[in-house]
């Protein structure tokens, strides 16, 4: 690059500009803040940390070392979470001449809960059903991160991850701490159990750590973490089991004949019902997320909402998730609660909270009429005559008919592969000879690690579902053979579940295998072909009408 007259490249004077550029719309949306005569911190506090995380995620935090690998964003999010560790252990006094304490939990049971769904006589909309089921779990531990930090008068800062089931978080090591979280599991778990009979179990283990572990030896501190969860693991409802009347749940006797339901094939239900009420309202929740465009996290159960139109579903006491139809209700003041607008792309937001999340369906984008849609057994004319409305979540059927030669579905699962390793040892043996091992390790570089990741996962695979479906609407000869046109629908993709560190999604066969390679492909790309970074498939093709759950 050539020099100008003032002894900087030209390179560097066009990422001047662009630096420049950055800060002034960065210092328009913080303006923006200043009317907002709010005495709630957190809401501030929410507002400013997702201004933060827009405009400085992929900013170093510093270039005078290398790798300047860390992002500004992550340096200034565990920071704040230290700082607010060390106050509170430093008021209340703290434990073992420890400040901190990296909790750890995990969610037994989510895969067999989600695919227990049945396809069953006279009980239609699975896929609907399905979807909604997904998305219970993937808000599960929204939920219990959410009312954790707010029970604790805490920060977003302090979640370091939560995703796909598993949560970490860095807390104050104080009595107050530990017995609330020692009363927070047996509660939450006896509620898991009434609602969920035992298919759904919440394990926790935490180690606490002093300033010098998190500073030099944070790698070996998450590795006992998660020896001690996976033990934790192994004693399910251990508080509930040491109870003499544990054995003998007694149930609220129905008033007429019972059976068990023929959707989830676990709860009971009345004969003359068709399905339970916890079925009943996923499917709701299914058919309302093409719908949604924000989302509003609840942590007070007795705070009034204005009355705006959406669907909702409440965790017990700890906390409600409303899916919100217009962007409109992002402008709601709710005391205890903060409504997030549904983003693929986050940099393209304003500063108002936004959540990351696959929804990716396959929707009617017109009111048609298909013969895969019949459904002899819906709840409506609707369903039975195969009616489709705006918006509406395609079936299984439809789906196995977009494909090109035989009608079947592709089920695509994947994973990346050794992540609990990587984030153990890989970023330990990334040292060089002359640097220490422990400062590859740290805590904004787990956090920046894992951001990113989640990020791909949430945000970059729906990139992938529209560029497949965009040229199988070109391509494809189904609109001709089923009389309508391929642009009528939004996509041909099912993402039943993306986070953490994988994905289920279901599709037409042949296109699931396009967009297996496609999704390898950009994960080379994005971790810069790392050989240590890897993400492996497995794909499963079948009949529509196949059960889910042996798929």
């Amino acid at each position: 690059m050539k020099k100008n007259g003032k002894g900087c490249t030209v390179g560097s004077e066009s990422l001047v500009r662009e630096y420049n550029d950055l800060w002034n719309q960065f210092i328009k949306e913080l303006e923006d803040l200043k009317p907002l005569q709010n005495n709630n911190y957190h809401f501030i506090f929410n507002e400013l940390f997702y201004l933060l995380q827009k405009y400085t995620w992929c900013i170093p935090s510093a270039t005078n070392v290398f790798p300047a690998d860390i992002s500004l964003f992550d340096h200034l999010k565990t920071t704040a979470a230290i700082a607010a560790c060390i106050y509170d252990s430093n008021i209340k006094g703290f434990e073992d001449d420890k400040e901190f304490l990296l909790m750890g939990a995990d969610i037994s049971g989510i895969q067999s809960f989600i695919f227990r769904i049945a396809r069953a006589q006279g009980v239609g909309g699975i896929s609907k059903r399905l979807r909604g089921r997904s998305f219970y779990l993937m808000m599960l531990p929204e939920i219990i991160c959410r009312h954790l930090i707010a029970s604790l008068d805490l920060t977003p800062a302090n979640i370091n991850f939560c995703g796909g089931g598993n949560m970490e978080l860095l807390l104050p090591n104080t009595k107050n701490v530990l017995k609330w979280l020692n009363d927070f599991e047996y509660e939450i778990n006896e509620w898991l159990l009434n609602e969920f009979k035992g298919q759904l179990a919440l394990n926790i283990a935490q180690v606490p750590m002093s300033r010098n572990e998190l500073n030099k030896n944070f790698g070996a501190v998450k590795t006992e973490l998660q020896n001690r969860l996976s033990l934790s693991k192994k004693h399910k409802f251990k508080k509930q089991t040491g109870k003499e009347d544990f054995w003998i749940r007694h149930e609220k006797p129905l008033s007429s004949p019972v059976r068990i339901c023929r959707s989830c094939n676990l709860m009971q239900v009345r004969d003359s019902d068709v399905i339970c009420s916890q079925c009943s309202k996923q499917k709701k929740i299914g058919e309302a997320l093409p719908k949604t465009k924000a989302l509003l996290f609840l942590s007070n159960m007795n705070e009034q909402l204005p009355n705006i139109p959406s669907e909702s579903i409440t965790f017990g006491n700890f906390g409600t998730v409303y899916l919100l139809e217009d962007k409109e209700s992002l402008k709601l003041n709710i005391k205890n609660g903060y409504a997030e607008e549904l983003a693929i792309n986050f940099t393209e937001q304003r500063s108002k909270g936004f959540y990351c999340l696959s929804n990716i369906l396959p929707t009617a984008k017109k009111e048609m009429v298909l013969e895969t849609e019949k459904d002899q057994y819906g709840e409506t004319d609707f369903e039975r005559e195969g009616r489709v409305r705006i918006n509406q979540t395609l079936s299984f059927t439809t789906l196995a008919k977009m494909a090109e030669g035989d009608s079947k579905l592709g089920f695509l699962k994947m994973d990346v592969d050794n992540l609990g390793q990587v984030f153990s040892i890989g970023l330990h043996t990334a040292a060089s000879a002359q640097d220490s091992p422990s400062r590859f390790n740290s805590i904004s570089r787990v956090s920046t690690l894992s951001r990113e990741l989640t990020y791909f996962l949430n945000g970059l695979i729906v990139l992938a579902c529209e560029q497949i479906s965009e040229k199988w609407k070109t391509d494809s000869s189904w609109g001709k053979r089923v009389g309508c046109n391929n642009s009528d629908i939004s996509n041909i993709f099912y993402v039943v579940f993306s986070g953490g560190d994988d994905l289920f999604i279901i599709g037409p066969w042949d296109q699931i295998i396009t967009l297996a390679h496609l999704i390898r492909s950009m994960f080379k790309d994005f971790t810069c072909h790392n050989p240590n970074l890897t993400i492996s498939a497995g794909i499963f093709i079948c009949k529509p009408k196949y059960p889910i759950s042996l798929a």
